[in-house]
C-alpha cells in the first residue's frame, strides 16, 4: 500500500469506527444464534443480485426464511481510479453500510487497516468447526490477518502441472511427478519430438493465454523462495544466482522449441477458441494451468493426470501456488453483526460445501472433505503441499501496477534473449536499470502524496 493509502484510508478507516460505534469490534452480548425464524436484513456486497442469489442467497434463505438481502453492486469501487483500494473501499463502506464484503485480494488490506470483523471471538462462541477446513486456506487467511481471521472462504484454487499421459506413453517419458522445480520440467518437455510445423507439432509444454507465458513463470518463481525485490524497494535482485539459473533455464527451453512462444500477433488477439488451447486439443504434453481447467478437461476426450505447482528445490516441501477465491468479511461498522456471522458461517460450513460439492460447482473447497477425485483421478498435487507464505514481501507489497511493470520489464528483455536480440548479461543489465527507474518513481509518487 502507498503512501496516500497509509494515511488516507487510516483516517477514513478510523472515522468509520467511530462513526459505528462499537456496533462491529464488540458484538455487546449478542452472541446467541441466529433463530430460524427470526427476521433479519443484510446488506452485502456483491457482483450482482442474480449471482448473489444462485451462489449463495437462495440457499441460505432455505434455513433462514425470514431473512432477506440488499446486494450492493460494485460498480463504486472502480468509480475512481485515483483511490487506493482502502480508500476505496473506506468510501464504498461509508456510503453504503453493507454487513457482508465478498473480498479477493484486498481482504488483507482492509484487515490491516481496520476495516473487518475479527472473526475469533464469534468462531470460539458458536464452536465453529475448523478442524475439517483446509490446513491451505486457514493459513492463507491468517497470514493476511497477521495471525487473525478477519474472514472465511468457502474455496481456493491453485496452480498445477497439467499432462496428457497418452502423449507421455507414446514418446517414452517419464510422468512428471509432484514438487519438480521448472528446471526439471523444462528437461521433461525437451524430450519430446519438435518436428513439425506450427499448427500440427507437438510441444512438450505450453502455457496458452492472452499474454506471454513467461509471465506465469516469473510470478511462480517470484511466489518461491527468491526475492525479486530488495528490502528497501529501490531495485531488482534478478542479478544473482538464483534469478540466473532458472533464467538460462527459461531461454534454453524456448530456444530448443520444446517451449511455444505465441508471437506478437498472437498476444493482441482478443478473440480466442477452444483450438487455441493447445494442451486441450492435445497438442502438447504439459501446461502450467490453475485448477479451474479441470471444468474444461471434464469435457474432454484427453487422458488427462495433474501434479503439484512447480517449487524451489531448497524446500519441496512447500508451494506458493495458492490463492483464495474469495473471502466473507464483516464489515467492521455493521450493526448487524448476528445475521452477518450467520451467513458467513453458513457458506463456510460442511453444510454448504456437501450441497455444492454434489452439484460439480468447484473443485477445492476449504472444508477438505468434500475436495473429490476428478473421474477416479489424483488431483491431490493441486493441495498437498503447504503454503509458502510471503515469501517476497518486498514484491507483494508494491501495488499491483507496479509489480507488472516490473515483471513485464523482465520478460520483454527475456525475449529479446531467445530472440537472440541480446545476451542475458545484458538483458539483465537492462532489467535492473528499468526496475530501478520504475521503482524510483514509485518511491517518489508515495513520498509526494
Amino acid at each position: 500500500m502507498n503512501h496516500i493509502g497509509r494515511i488516507k484510508s487510516a483516517i477514513l478507516a478510523f472515522a468509520l469506527v467511530v462513526a459505528g460505534c462499537d456496533g462491529g469490534s464488540a458484538p455487546s452480548g449478542e452472541w446467541a444464534p441466529l433463530g430460524s425464524e427470526e427476521e433479519a436484513a443484510i446488506r452485502i456486497g456483491y457482483w450482482s443480485e442474480k449471482q448473489f442469489n444462485d451462489d449463495y442467497g437462495l440457499m441460505f434463505r432455505s434455513k433462514y426464511p425470514n431473512v432477506s438481502f440488499e446486494v450492493i453492486g460494485l460498480d463504486d469501487l472502480y468509480s475512481d481510479p485515483t483511490l487506493t483500494a482502502a480508500q476505496a473501499y473506506a468510501k464504498y463502506i461509508e456510503r453504503h453500510q453493507p454487513d457482508v464484503l465478498y473480498l479477493g485480494n484486498t481482504y488483507r488490506t482492509l484487515a490491516q487497516e481496520g476495516m473487518l470483523l475479527e472473526l475469533d471471538p464469534w468462531i470460539e462462541k458458536h464452536k465453529f468447526d475448523l478442524d475439517s477446513y483446509s490446513p491451505v486456506s486457514l493459513a492463507l487467511l491468517r497470514q493476511e490477518g497477521d495471525g487473525k481471521l478477519y474472514g472465511l472462504s468457502p474455496n481456493f484454487s491453485s496452480y498445477g502441472i497439467f499432462y496428457n499421459a497418452k502423449l507421455f506413453e507414446k514418446h517414452g517419458v517419464m510422468l512428471p511427478h509432484n514438487a519438480m522445480t521448472w528446471e526439471e520440467l523444462f528437461e521433461l518437455a525437451k524430450r519430446f519430438p519438435t518436428a513439425g510445423d506450427d499448427d500440427s507439432r507437438l510441444y512438450g509444454f505450453t502455457i496458452d493465454g492472452y499474454s506471454s507465458p513467461l509471465f506465469d513463470i516469473l510470478y511462480s518463481l517470484a511466489g518461491q523462495n527468491r526475492k525479486l525485490v530488495d528490502a528497501s524497494k529501490s531495485r531488482l535482485t534478478v542479478d544473482g544466482e538464483q534469478w540466473r539459473k532458472p533464467f538460462e533455464a527459461i531461454v534454453d527451453v524456448f530456444r530448443s522449441g520444446s517451449f511455444r512462444h505465441p508471437s506478437p500477433e498472437e498476444l493482441t488477439r482478443t478473440m480466442r477458441t477452444a483450438g487455441d488451447n493447445r494442451f486441450l486439443a492435445g497438442q502438447s504434453a504439459m501446461t502450467y494451468s490453475q485448477s479451474y481447467l479441470i471444468r474444461a478437461l471434464s469435457s474432454s476426450a484427453l487422458n488427462w493426470g495433474v501434479v503439484s505447482a512447480p517449487v524451489d528445490g531448497l524446500d519441496r516441501s512447500k508451494s506458493g501456488s495458492y490463492s483464495l477465491d474469495g473471502v466473507f468479511a464483516i464489515s467492521k461498522t455493521t450493526r448487524n453483526a448476528r445475521a452477518a456471522w450467520e451467513f458467513v458461517q453458513y457458506v463456510n460450513s460442511a453444510d454448504f460445501a456437501q450441497v455444492t460439492s454434489r452439484a460439480g460447482r468447484e473443485v477445492l473447497y476449504s472444508r477438505s472433505e468434500f475436495i473429490r477425485p476428478q473421474e477416479g483421478r489424483d488431483i491431490s498435487g493441486l493441495y498437498s503441499l503447504e503454503p509458502l507464505l510471503h515469501a517476497d514481501e518486498s514484491f507483494a507489497s508494491l501495488p499491483n501496477p507496479v509489480q507488472a511493470k516490473l515483471t513485464l520489464a523482465i520478460v520483454n528483455e527475456l525475449i529479446a534473449v531467445i530472440d537472440h536480440s541480446k545476451t542475458l548479461d545484458e538483458a539483465i543489465e537492462a532489467m535492473l536499470a528499468e526496475g530501478e527507474e520504475i521503482l524510483l518513481q514509485t518511491n517518489a509518487e508515495e513520498k509526494s502524496g
